[in-house]
């Protein structure tokens, strides 16, 4: 039985192995179009400074991590295995098939990434998109309870889905007279999703869980942002209210 859900679980690492190698991929495609170095006032900005540089190293480490998830799990089960798999996918029909957990958990990660880099990056503030893709992609993996990852993945999914339309719509140009209002509706978000996972999480294993997840997901982009922003000089795709408050400390106070 163990050996089992050993074998599954090594076919699931192989298809997510697939998903993030492709996702890898397209940021690092995305990156290569952005200008690796530049001159600006008679001034050359070399390329460790190019706003391009975290993106080729998340593209890059999602690469790396991705082939040698992929080798492991071919290694371990062989891919006559992962064939049979792939064979039988689908059979319980569209809805049964995403529904199953391995799948749900597919699609939820795909998403994460979708939404985060092509939705959040663009138009929220650094910090707090990364505080939000960190929180919600740990929380619910962290939690490892199919039951959780239903409705924690429904709460962030319909809200995502809400500040899609409120950018396909405009709605956004509607509040220019009130700087940085995006960055605002989405700590509410934060804070909905925070309020919302509190709620439905009931034994203390997993409230522990979730402080942690809480914690690791404000710590990390308090750490990468002022690495990348003040000591390696590389442009943040979209800088709003938390990083104005970065740069009125490390600028005004701090004299960086």
């Amino acid at each position: 039985m163990e050996n089992n859900q050993n074998k599954e679980l090594r076919i699931q690492d192989f298809v997510t192995s697939i998903i993030l190698f492709i996702f890898g991929l397209f940021i690092i495609i995305g990156a290569s179009q952005m200008p690796v170095s530049s001159s600006y006032g008679g001034v050359k900005n070399v390329w460790y400074v190019s706003p391009a540089l975290f993106p080729f190293i998340i593209g890059g480490s999602m690469l790396v991590l991705s082939i040698l998830l992929g080798f492991v799990a071919v290694k371990e089960v062989g891919m006559e295995s992962i064939k049979k798999r792939v064979v039988h996918f689908g059979d319980d029909g569209l809805m049964g098939t995403i529904l199953k957990e391995r799948n749900l958990r597919y699609i939820a990660i795909l998403s994460f990434f979708v939404f985060y880099v092509y939705l959040f990056i663009p138009r929220i503030d650094y910090f707090l998109a990364t505080v939000n893709f960190l929180l919600v992609f740990m929380s619910i993996f962290y939690f490892d309870d199919y039951s959780l990852l239903k409705k924690l993945y429904k709460f962030y999914l319909m809200g995502s889905l809400i500040f899609l339309a409120y950018f396909i719509l405009n709605i956004d140009h509607l509040f220019v007279l009130i700087p940085n209002f995006t960055d605002y509706l989405f700590m509410l978000f934060i804070a909905a999703y925070y309020f919302y996972t509190k709620s439905v999480i009931r034994s203390s294993d997993l409230k522990h869980k979730f402080r942690v997840s809480l914690i690791l997901s404000f710590l990390v982009p308090l750490f990468i942002v002022p690495l990348f922003k003040y000591f390696l000089l590389v442009i943040l795709p979209y800088e709003g209210v938390i990083i104005k408050v970065m740069n009125l400390i490390a600028y005004d106070i701090l004299g960086l």
